[in-house]
């Protein structure tokens, strides 16, 4: 039990000393309004759209009118069953910035996403290329913000976190997360010094990434099956010599990643479904036994706190250990998530996150050794 207490205080201690280090760099790394640049090189926004009609316009409306004189948008119809081609015709027709593509029909080995991308990238003609999803609503200043990070913190890519905005409070419980990145595996200060795949990290969201950067990795051919795009771009940007940062996005980018509480805990699903396979099934069953005791710590060393109280007199070392653990940990999370503009029941709801997060594990786990399979957009993941 001392064993226990003690591991988790220092798991307490590094996730809250990593909450507050990472969210002071994150305020250091956004550029002010006078560092702000909105005229330069040419930005060519990749926008990838599979089944998009009803998200894409409100995407393509945030592009118009976006204070960053310099730019394309480039949108690739990725096969749609559905009128996406004709609302970019529409637009396109409407502003000469906008491009349509017909995507071809998807190749074998490649994820569809990922097949679409490569397809603009040999169409684009900026400097600098920005990848976001169909489904997200930038603020005006959202490509000279991007741009301006880029040249303030001297790297190749920039990513980030995303204000969501969905409305169902279990859903956005589930989606926070993504806060795992901030408050239990990235130290944001290391990705630019020691430029390594290992602290490299990224949201598909927003990929804003040089050019020349992506020929000189021969485009996304090197990470063409890959399920988590975002996460593999970061690591080859960093692996073929590159500096990359991930930033707060909260100022310019708003987003609703799932509509439906099933949706969020299948995206996560599909991540693990992905993974299974190409490493131990002890390695995912070791870390859901962690997200299990993470998430029931603070309710089992209270509980075992008061019954001490009661039938001992005095707690004993070992569970004031991990009441205090529980408490830094669960202190830094609410805070992570409210500087990342979650709602505050989501932030107090935080400890759920990690018993939701390893359901999602062992159901992603189950659909590839069941054979079942995973269906994603219409598509069959491999």
């Amino acid at each position: 039990m001392l064993i226990y207490g003690i591991l988790l205080l220092f798991v307490g201690l590094y996730g809250a000393t990593l909450s507050i280090v990472n969210m002071m760099a994150m305020r250091s790394y956004a550029p002010k309004s006078q560092e702000i640049i909105t005229d330069g090189p040419m930005i060519s926004v990749l926008i990838p759209a599979r089944n998009e009609e009803t998200s894409l316009p409100a995407t393509l409306e945030a592009m118009i009118v976006q204070n960053y004189k310099n730019f394309e948008v480039l949108v690739c119809d990725d096969n749609s069953t559905d009128g996406t081609w004709e609302v970019i015709s529409r637009y396109a027709q409407m502003d000469k910035r906008i491009r349509g593509i017909q995507g071809r029909p998807l190749v074998d080995g490649w994820r569809g996403k990922v097949y679409a991308m490569e397809q603009m990238l040999h169409q684009a003609k900026g400097e600098i290329v920005l990848i976001t999803d169909a489904d997200i609503h930038h603020a005006p200043n959202s490509l000279s913000y991007g741009y301006s990070a880029l040249i303030k913190n001297k790297v190749d890519m920039v990513s980030g976190y995303a204000r969501e905005s969905v409305r169902s409070l279990w859903t956005q419980v589930l989606i926070s997360a993504s806060l795992f990145i901030t408050v239990f595996y990235v130290l944001l200060p290391l990705q630019r010094k020691f430029p390594k795949p290992f602290f490299a990290m990224a949201i598909g969201q927003y990929l804003m990434v040089r050019t020349s950067v992506l020929r000189s990795m021969g485009g996304f051919s090197c990470m063409k099956h890959v399920v988590t795009d975002d996460i593999e771009l970061a690591k080859q940007v960093v692996k073929h010599g590159y500096k990359q940062q991930f930033l707060d996005l909260n100022p310019i980018l708003r987003v609703t990643m799932y509509e439906q509480f099933s949706d969020a805990f299948t995206g996560i699903s599909r991540s693990v479904y992905h993974l299974t396979g190409q490493r131990s099934p002890l390695i995912f069953l070791f870390v859901v036994l962690a997200l299990f005791l993470l998430g029931t710590s603070l309710f089992v060393s209270f509980c075992v706190f008061i019954y001490q109280m009661i039938a001992l007199g005095n707690p004993s070392l070992s569970v004031l250990l991990a009441i205090t653990g529980s408490i830094l940990l669960y202190l830094g999370w609410i805070a992570s998530a409210l500087f990342h503009n979650y709602r505050l029941s989501t932030a107090l709801l935080g400890h759920f996150v990690f018993i939701l997060v390893g359901w999602a594990y062992l159901y992603g786990m189950y659909l590839k050794i069941s054979k079942r399979g995973m269906v994603w957009r219409g598509r069959p993941l491999t």
